[in-house]
């Protein structure tokens, strides 16, 4: 039983990793397509 603790520890972790890391990159892409959005109109 232990090990399974152990083991859903592990997968908390990359799981919170993962859900950080995914929530970094979609914040880049919206201010990319921002900038992209933003640029178009002026030039």
């Amino acid at each position: 039983m232990n090990i399974l603790k152990k083991i859903c520890g592990v997968i908390d972790r990359v799981n919170e990793w993962v859900g950080h890391l995914v929530a970094w990159v979609t914040l880049g892409l919206v201010v990319v397509v921002f900038v992209d959005v933003v640029m178009r109109y002026l030039f």
